[in-house]
């Protein structure tokens, strides 16, 4: 992904960097004010959207509040989505259907926990002492872990230079985060991963159908890593996406 300061086409992908944040906002607001002109002189530009990806729902109410700001006006032809919505949208439009609710997620990640003596041992008797390794297990899935990786994550823990309580904890958490992706294969449990992994599947094989747009920007991520950076990166690799 080429990147330049103030570089960047949103007829292609590109890196756009600035120096912090308030600048990156002002460049960011720029570019869709330029795409807004465009689209009053040509109306049939708003046939598809200018779509602003971010990472939470109140950074998109300010980036929307920000918009109307800088053009003094109501605006036509821009959605402002965190990166949630933009894959639960493209799977509709593929006709797929999303994983289903994550509600039951700490649940089965507290369930695997307690059935491995050591997380048992250490953490049972605290107050909601399995959070960590809920935590950590959402961890692994965002960062890609799955049936494929699970075996060389777990010789690659054996293997690991460190002590041997460190090891078999980390190793007993890697048990737990398998158990918990074969049991929500099975059972259809939702959980993030499973919506970036399948959104990122769809929009690799038909891009247009699945996002249509006239520009993508990617805003506000401060670290994005795993399964996020990767639909990310298919962004601008597939949507000519400005991050």
């Amino acid at each position: 992904m080429p990147g330049a300061e103030g570089a960047g086409d949103s007829a292609r992908g590109a890196v756009l960097v600035a120096r912090g944040p308030r600048a990156v906002e002002t460049l960011l607001l720029e570019r869709v004010a330029t795409l807004c002109d465009e689209a009053r002189r040509e109306p049939h530009r708003l046939a598809l959207p200018v779509r602003i990806a971010v990472p939470s729902r109140s950074l998109a109410d300010h980036v929307g509040e920000r918009i109307m700001a800088r053009m003094g006006r109501s605006v036509a032809g821009v959605l402002v989505q965190t990166l949630h919505g933009l894959a639960l949208e493209m799977l509709e439009r593929a006709g797929a259907s999303p994983p289903a609710s994550d509600a039951l997620f700490p649940i089965l990640v507290r369930r695997c926990a307690a059935e491995e003596p050591l997380l048992c041992e250490r953490l049972g008797s605290l107050v909601d002492g399995y959070a960590a390794v809920e935590a950590t297990v959402a961890d692994l899935l965002d960062a890609g872990f799955d049936s494929g990786s699970a075996d060389a994550a777990v010789d690659a823990l054996e293997a690991a230079d460190a002590s041997e309580t460190s090891r078999e904890t980390a190793l007993a958490v890697a048990r737990v985060a398998r158990r918990c992706l074969g049991e929500m294969e099975r059972g259809g449990i939702g959980q993030r991963a499973l919506l970036l992994r399948a959104a990122r599947e769809v929009l690799v094989r038909d891009p247009d159908a699945v996002l249509p747009a006239r520009a993508v920007f990617v805003h506000g991520f401060a670290d994005a890593t795993g399964l996020r950076a990767e639909l990310i990166e298919e962004l601008v690799r597939h949507r000519h996406a400005n991050v």
